[in-house]
């Protein structure tokens, strides 16, 4: 039995914004906060319809907010988290898993071990510490998704890709 444990916080950035989750990306068997901002795994469907634009078999969701120029910075609380996913995706991803298409990048936290993916190539990250947060910086224009550990602010991976399409966190 594999036993997922899921609850992210999504952190305001410096100048005071905060990416907002979008509900009707959300697995169905995820709960997401009043305020937007906290996405928990539920141990039983909350029995909503698959709806198009909602990821059915992956626990994932999209924001709310797009970003197609300048640069952006959040935070991502994964301190209880055991398997997690965090990073941007364009808006016009495929019913998959982030990380496994050309269109979606990401940091994946699974319990004290730490990789990202893009496309279908996966990269190991030698973590020291494992970090309570995680800093995501997208540089749009210079086409650069950086992860950091907030704790000591080390940079944990640099995606370097020429953007095309507004990224969703």
């Amino acid at each position: 039995k594999l036993c997922i444990s899921v609850s992210l916080k999504l952190m305001k950035q410096a100048d005071g914004c905060s990416p907002t989750l979008k509900p009707n990306t959300a697995h169905h068997s995820l709960n997401i906060s009043s305020d937007l901002r906290t996405l928990t795994r539920t141990p039983v469907s909350k029995g909503h319809h698959v709806r198009e634009k909602m990821f059915a078999i992956h626990y994932q969701s999209l924001c709310s907010e797009s970003f197609s120029s300048g640069q952006h910075y959040w935070e991502v609380d994964m301190n209880n988290s055991g398997l997690c996913r965090v990073g941007a995706a364009y808006g016009n991803i495929p019913q998959s898993i982030l990380g496994l298409t050309e269109k979606s990048w990401c940091l994946i936290k699974s319990h004290d071990t730490y990789y990202v993916q893009h496309g279908f190539v996966e990269t190991s990250l030698s973590v020291r510490e494992s970090p309570q947060r995680v800093g995501i910086h997208i540089d749009w224009e210079n086409g650069m998704m950086s992860f950091y550990n907030t704790d000591s602010m080390l940079l944990l991976h640099r995606f370097s890709h020429q953007f095309s399409e507004p990224l969703y966190p």
